[in-house]
């Protein structure tokens, strides 16, 4: 393993999933490319409620105005 693949593999959010304990809100662009249902299927195989929210259109960030709550 690269010593860049280490670096951003620590601070991926899958590293501390098992550390999370309590209901959380998922929320995602379609286009992205990260690795978000691996996060759900965790948490809902360790029986914690996931709200799983797809915006469609939407890479990385949530920049639509519709998508948005002001």
């Amino acid at each position: 393993m690269g010593k860049n693949r280490r670096r951003t593999t620590g601070i991926s959010p899958r590293a501390g999933v098992a550390n999370i304990h309590t209901p959380a809100l998922l929320q995602v662009g379609a286009l992205d490319i990260n690795h978000n249902s691996e996060i759900y299927w965790s948490l809902t195989d360790r029986k914690i409620p996931v709200e799983y929210v797809v915006y469609p259109r939407e890479g990385h960030g949530i920049a639509e105005p519709a998508h948005q709550r002001t």
